[in-house]
């Protein structure tokens, strides 16, 4: 739909996925140091899930199934 995520991208190789627990938001992989040691050799994708951090934060679609398929 017309929803906004929120991501980063770093590094170059094989690509890895973050996903954050479902009370946070992306900012802890930073936090912890983890990108940096990825991103030496993968390409490391980190977005907030709907409703969380800087990613749009529409009224419903917050099931488990909604945050599964977040589009």
């Amino acid at each position: 739909g017309d929803l906004q995520f929120y991501y980063k991208q770093d590094g170059a190789g094989p690509d890895v996925v973050l996903i954050h627990g479902i009370t946070g938001n992306m900012a802890i992989w930073p936090l912890i140091d983890l990108i940096d040691n990825l991103a030496a050799d993968f390409r490391v994708t980190y977005y907030d899930f709907r409703g969380h951090g800087y990613s749009d934060t529409p009224p419903s679609g917050y099931t488990s199934a909604d945050m599964a398929h977040p589009w």
